[in-house]
Parts: structure tokens; sequence; C-alpha cells
């Protein structure tokens, strides 16, 4: 896949605005238990994390379906083919993400499909705490910032926050279990 979501949770508003435009998008009405997309809210750490099926390279959901209903297109969005699903619900227990969603008012199993390549979460995002990003682009700039990082470690925290006190990247981060 060429281009991928990038999430930047300390920029969310939590507005809602992704998960309204999904749920109207996939079944005509906004409502937020009809969304593909996630935004958690830490009240602790006054922070939103949106969350969304982050199209795994090796995605547990795509290989526990006994149908093989969820399969990869030639864009690399992983897509659920409702004709051949029969609503086992082994990708929503799969899911590492817990992104795969069963709609029991439809009785329909759905997950984030990039909107066929154009995902209105990041195009609608006022935030822009949601991107659709070249791959290739992404990976220089991580390798920059991560080249960065190395050679000033210190220069992460900011001066006048004691080692104590928690930003909501890091409040993030610890959620996930990703380091910084």
């Amino acid at each position: 896949m060429s281009e991928q979501l990038v999430l930047a949770p300390e920029k969310c508003i939590d507005c809602k605005a992704c998960m309204m435009l999904c749920s109207k998008r996939r079944f005509d009405q906004y409502d937020l238990d009809l969304s593909a997309v996630n935004v958690f809210y830490f009240p602790e750490d006054k922070a939103s994390v949106p969350v969304m099926c982050l199209q795994c390279e090796e995605a547990v959901c795509e290989k526990v379906c006994p149908t093989h209903a969820i399969t990869r297109g030639a864009d690399g969005a992983s897509t659920i083919d409702e004709s051949r699903c029969i609503g086992c619900k082994f990708c929503v227990q799969a899911c590492p993400m817990g992104m795969v969603i069963h709609s029991r008012n439809f009785n329909k199993i759905f997950k984030c499909d990039l909107c066929g390549g154009k995902p209105l979460c990041a195009a609608w995002c006022p935030a822009k705490a949601i991107t659709f990003v070249d791959t290739a682009a992404g990976a220089d700039r991580r390798k920059a910032a991560a080249g960065m990082l190395k050679a000033a470690p210190d220069s992460v925290m900011p001066p006048n926050q004691s080692s104590e006190q928690e930003t909501a990247a890091q409040a993030t981060s610890r959620f996930f279990n990703v380091s910084l």
C-alpha cells in the first residue's frame, strides 16, 4: 500500500467528526455506534485518541476468517465481502485493536476500508489528527525524527516539566504500550 492512515493523538480535539462521517458513509445515518473509527477520551490524561483498523500487514482478522470474506485489495486495504461473511465474529475477537465491529442493528460486521482510497476521516479532520500519507515520505520523516531524538534525547522533555508529570503523548504511548 502506498498510502496509510497516520494518527496524531496529541492533535485530536475530540470533535468526533471522523466518527459521524464514517457512519454516514457506511450506513447513511449519523450514529457513533456505527462508525469504523472510535475516539477514546481519557479524562485523567486530558487526551483523546482516534483509533481505527490499521490495515495490518499480517492481519489476524484475515487469517481467522473461515470463509475468506476478509481480503486485501490491490490498493492494500483489507475489506469484508458481505456476501461471503457468515457472521461468526472470529474476526471481531481476533482484532488486536478491537476495530472489527459487529452491528446488532444491521446484523453486519464491518471495519475501516479506507473509504475506497479516500478516507473521509482524514479529509475532514479539522485538527489533522488523522491524515492519509504516502508511506515512502513518512518513512523518511520517521528516520529523520529518530536521528534527531538520538542526537538530543534531553530536548524531548519540555524544560519546565518535571519527570513526574506526564504529557498526553506519553500517556497515550503508555496506554498503547509503545515507546516514544
